[in-house]
Parts: structure tokens; sequence; C-alpha cells
């Protein structure tokens, strides 16, 4: 009973933190990127396509990739997105900052 009034009451610090705490654990983050825009002329069944496709790298780092002078964690991750593809991408990344946005803000 004791405990859970004394939770109660500082709710809002205890969500803070844990959302700060979650935020900082040792996840590989975005340490660069590179893209580029083609036109896909043609494809096996259609003659004259001429789509824009987005060519989107990511280069991932892990915060714990240099201890211990260990060989440093790199992931290169690719991907081929078309325009509607492209927006969502954004709008959720948009989301995901909004979100996190507002728990802090809690």
């Amino acid at each position: 009973m004791i405990l859970q009034e004394c939770l109660k009451v500082r709710q809002k610090e205890l969500f803070k933190a844990i959302v700060f705490k979650t935020i900082t654990l040792n996840v590989p983050y975005l340490k660069t990127y590179d893209w580029q825009v083609k036109v896909v002329m043609s494809s096996d069944r259609l003659q004259n396509v001429k789509v824009p496709i987005l060519q989107l790298d990511l280069v991932l780092e892990s915060p714990n990739s240099k201890v211990n002078n260990s060989v440093p964690f790199n992931n290169k991750l690719s991907c081929e997105l078309t325009k509607e593809e492209l927006g969502t991408l954004v709008q959720t990344l948009e989301d995901a900052k909004q979100n996190l946005v507002q728990a802090l803000a809690i």
C-alpha cells in the first residue's frame, strides 16, 4: 500500500527516467548516411517504366564498438525506396520524434 502511494506520487519522474534509460542504452546509432536518386527506365516485365528510386545507405555504429580495442561495429544498411515509401519513412520518423518529445516532456 505504501509502495503504491510512493510510486503514484513519483509516476511522472519514474516514467521520464525509464524513457531516458531506454534511449541511452548501448544500441547502434546512425553514424552517417548517403543517398542517390536513380531512374528505373525498364524492367523485365515492362519496357518503359521511368520511375524515380531513392537509394539510401545508412551506416550504424555501436557505442561499445571501441571497447578493449576491438574491431569497430559497422553495419551498412542499403535500401531502395519509391516516392511513396520515402514519404512513409519520413512520416514514421517524424511520428517517432514527436512521441519521444512528448514522452520526455511528461
